[in-house]
């Protein structure tokens, strides 16, 4: 899974790439903080290919945690804790 963010600038060096990610039931999504941090666009791409708009729900800076939400109208393969 890859998560991805730009901020509102469009430039190479404002596009942001997670290649780690836990999906929590509900289309949570466990990542790093850093990777999402004055985003404008996130989006998820699962290893099958689909992309998901994303928003941050929560987060923790100092342990470089967010808790983003997909935004589907399906199910999404999940992690169970």
């Amino acid at each position: 899974m890859t998560v991805l963010s730009q901020t509102a600038r469009r430039t190479p060096s404002t596009l942001k790439r997670a290649t780690f990610a836990a999906v929590l039931m509900g289309g949570l999504l466990l990542t790093a903080y850093h990777v999402v941090d004055g985003a404008k666009v996130i989006r998820v791409r699962t290893v099958s290919d689909q992309v998901f708009n994303a928003r941050v729900v929560g987060f923790d800076n100092a342990a470089d945690v967010a808790l983003l939400q997909i935004q589907t109208r399906g199910t999404v393969p999940f992690l169970p804790l």
